[in-house]
């Protein structure tokens, strides 16, 4: 599997969030390099002569290091990385304050390839299907206008990545700002009838962070380190607590 999957944390050089992407790759990160997979950090660098350049455990992009660009540094080029630079199937994008329980990572990607040999999306569902996240379900989605969170991650195929390269610049002309990269590969990957395959196993909140998901009326939100959360994969919101994390599940 580690030949097949190509990991990628979004980062950025802003001083307010630089330690995130450095507490994934001392955690959870390492673990996956240890284990043999590509772990990329995505950062943007308009100063490049060319569309992106790879080193060590950075790839950067040719476009601003801005929360305005972040599709251009997280989806666009290092798509095209991804499918000219390596022979990996799958390309999965999380954020750098989401943590990733590897084992369970690594096990779950099995199952769903296993299911569905031809995957080509693959994440967790935003809207929500209700209240309660504590709800475990994996199906290809049967609605349109559901995506897959950038936060928690979310997966494409060769397939899927081309398809956005595609059709990626037609499509970020309809945005001011190009941000919500999440929505952009949901919105091009539907378009082309490509199935997305939800996968609660990972959610986008937290206990600690979950809009209106924490308040009272709504069921706890689980944590991936708490007996409640032990079948999350991945889980957004996670900053400063990674190492804590890494104690509890004894890596």
């Amino acid at each position: 599997m580690e030949e097949e999957l190509v990991i990628g944390i979004r980062g950025t050089f802003a001083e307010s969030h630089v330690g995130n992407y450095r507490e994934c790759l001392k955690t959870w990160g390492k673990v996956f390099k240890d284990k043999g997979y590509t772990v990329k950090v995505l950062l943007g660098l308009p100063a490049l002569t060319k569309d992106y350049h790879d080193v060590g455990d950075y790839l950067f992009s040719n476009t601003l290091d801005d929360y305005d660009h972040i599709f251009q540094k997280t989806i666009y080029y290092p798509y095209q990385w991804f499918l000219k630079e390596t022979k990996s199937k799958y390309f999965f994008i999380t954020d750098s304050d989401t943590f990733i329980h590897p084992d369970r990572f690594i096990s779950r990607l099995k199952e769903v390839i296993e299911k569905y040999p031809s995957l080509d999306y693959w994440g967790s569902p935003i809207p929500w299907p209700g209240p309660n996240f504590g709800d475990v379900e994996l199906k290809v989605a049967d609605q349109k206008g559901v995506w897959a969170s950038g936060g928690s991650g979310f997966l494409v195929s060769r397939r899927g990545a081309q398809i956005v390269v595609d059709n990626a610049l037609e499509k970020i002309e309809n945005y001011d700002s190009w941000w919500c990269d999440d929505h952009i590969v949901g919105n091009i990957l539907q378009e082309k009838n490509v199935d997305f395959v939800w996968d609660t196993s990972m959610i986008w909140v937290s206990p600690w962070k979950g809009g209106i998901y924490v308040e009272e009326g709504y069921p706890p939100i689980p944590f991936i380190g708490g007996e409640e959360g032990n079948y999350l994969i991945a889980q957004h919101y996670m900053d400063g607590k990674m190492e804590l994390l890494m104690n509890i599940f004894e890596y």
